[in-house]
């Protein structure tokens, strides 16, 4: 951590004395590299259908797949369900897998410990959810411009809000109006079936946003952990070594991080054009 921290402060120091805006020059910078290789627009996405994750690959990492049965319904891994449980006054913990207790109107029926989270153990109960709930969304494009970042008011109410991996606090949400079916409406008027969107562990994110989506390019495939599935590299850990830079220092961003995996992306295709 503290050799990826001097990596990233001397790279700043360097940036700002070519050009007086580490943050202007590393945008101006990406863009005169992109102009070079010829990787803006058509060109840019001809190399990218090359990464685009296979059928098998999108079933491997539990990508949602339209039912068949269904019009309108994804279908799930079934290594995803095999925890389900039928009992309406219980449910399981989509973080640990524990079977819990509901009430009538779906509530927990009593504070339990969640040991989702590694290292040590939290000081603070962690109630058990039903389910994960879209509370952020942020779209980055080949520019590294934000084009879209907007929090999300939850379906459900909140029981965790997870801050520490999910950067988003109690009062990011209070004057939040935008539901989850307003940021599809968006997000389709953005990208179409063909449009490449990348992402660290995207298939969570799709989870989310109630989405099927098949042209992927993932991160976590470009950048395999050596062990395999289901082990993966963390997005900070790849930024580190291939960006050398730290990421995610001052908690988690949406913004950072979808900036931070399209400049993964274009890192691979420049890497592999050489």
């Amino acid at each position: 951590m503290y050799v990826n921290i001097a990596i990233n402060t001397l790279k700043k120091l360097r940036d700002q004395d070519m050009s007086g805006s580490s943050n202007d020059n590393k945008t101006t910078g990406l863009k005169k590299n992109e102009m070079k290789n010829g990787l803006t627009g058509i060109m840019l996405y001809r190399h990218l259908k090359d990464y685009l994750l296979t059928e098998e690959q999108l079933r491997e990492n539990n990508y949602p797949q339209p039912n068949p049965e269904k019009p309108g319904s994804s279908l799930l891994n079934p290594g995803m369900t095999k925890t389900r449980v039928n009992d309406p006054s219980r449910k399981t913990c989509c973080r640990c897998g524990k079977i819990y207790g509901v009430t009538s109107p779906g509530r927990h029926s009593r504070t339990e410990e969640c040991h989702y989270h590694f290292g040590r153990v939290l000081s603070h109960k962690v109630l058990y959810s039903q389910r994960l709930e879209l509370t952020r969304v942020a779209v980055v494009d080949p520019s590294l411009q934000v084009v879209y970042d907007t929090f999300v008011k939850p379906d459900e109410e909140l029981i965790d809000y997870n801050t520490r991996f999910s950067g988003v606090a109690e009062d990011d949400l209070k004057n939040t109006k935008t539901s989850v079916r307003d940021v599809q409406a968006i997000l389709l008027n953005l990208f179409s079936a063909d449009t490449i969107l990348s992402g660290h562990s995207f298939e969570h994110s799709l989870y989310a946003l109630k989405l099927i989506h098949t042209s992927v390019v993932d991160t976590t495939v470009l950048f395999p952990h050596p062990l395999g599935l289901p082990h993966r590299r963390s997005l900070k850990g790849l930024v580190a070594d291939y960006l050398q830079r730290v990421i995610q220092d001052e908690g988690h961003s949406s913004s950072e991080n979808a900036t931070a995996c399209m400049e993964l992306v274009l890192w691979k295709v420049n890497d592999n054009l050489k």
